[in-house]
């Protein structure tokens, strides 16, 4: 108890209150070069205008875990809490956009999207052990499984699209950049550009030099 409220204040309170001060005190140098390189990792991946939406994803992730908790482990009003916090975040992150990258926003929007859907799915199934005297039918629960089956199925295959996107951006810059050097060695050497400025352009019919 008495490591655990001064822990809250300094961890949980603290270190989010300590990077809002940081951010919002640089917030009009965030294109300086040593600004970036300190801090840069906090805001880089945001558009300009909403360099601190890290501390509201920051402040999401602490609602969905540690405040759920509050609202009562295993109730059906903890259910609805996780339910409205990603339902807000998915509004808020579908209408302003704020990533950079839009396969960011998009990668986004299906997470939140994903956790509104396991929130609802979670919440069919308590109210259907609680219709049921706390227990809940067979086919119930093979539906319900086979819908977060699929669910989370194609939320790891976009993340993965999105991974392979993002990495095959700089593979392809390189192959383009070693498929340039391989034409300007094959076709046109560094001896082979000397030697045609050395041979004299032929004169024009007629004019041969007699």
């Amino acid at each position: 108890f008495f490591f655990s409220w001064p822990g809250i204040f300094l961890f949980v309170l603290g270190i989010p209150f300590v990077t809002f001060v940081v951010l919002f005190k640089n917030r009009k140098l965030l294109n300086d070069e040593q600004v970036q390189k300190r801090y840069g990792s906090l805001y880089m991946q945001y558009e300009k205008d909403w360099w601190y939406f890290e501390l509201l994803d920051t402040l999401r992730r602490m609602l969905l875990t540690g405040g759920l908790v509050l609202a009562g482990a295993g109730t059906v009003g903890q259910i609805i809490a996780g339910t409205l916090v990603s339902l807000f975040f998915l509004l808020l992150t579908t209408r302003v956009s704020p990533f950079r990258s839009d396969l960011d926003d998009f990668l986004s929007f299906v997470c939140n999207l994903q956790q509104v859907l396991l929130y609802v799915v979670g919440l069919g199934l308590k109210s259907q052990q609680n219709g049921a005297g706390g227990t809940a039918s067979s086919n119930g629960t093979f539906s319900n499984t086979m819908f977060v089956f699929v669910v989370n199925g194609l939320t790891i295959t976009v993340v993965v699209i999105g991974l392979v996107t993002i990495l095959s951006i700089p593979c392809g810059e390189k192959f383009e950049r070693l498929l340039k050097k391989c034409q300007q060695c094959g076709g046109r050497g560094p001896s082979s550009g000397k030697n045609l400025q050395k041979v004299s352009p032929l004169p024009p019919l007629g004019m041969e030099k007699r």
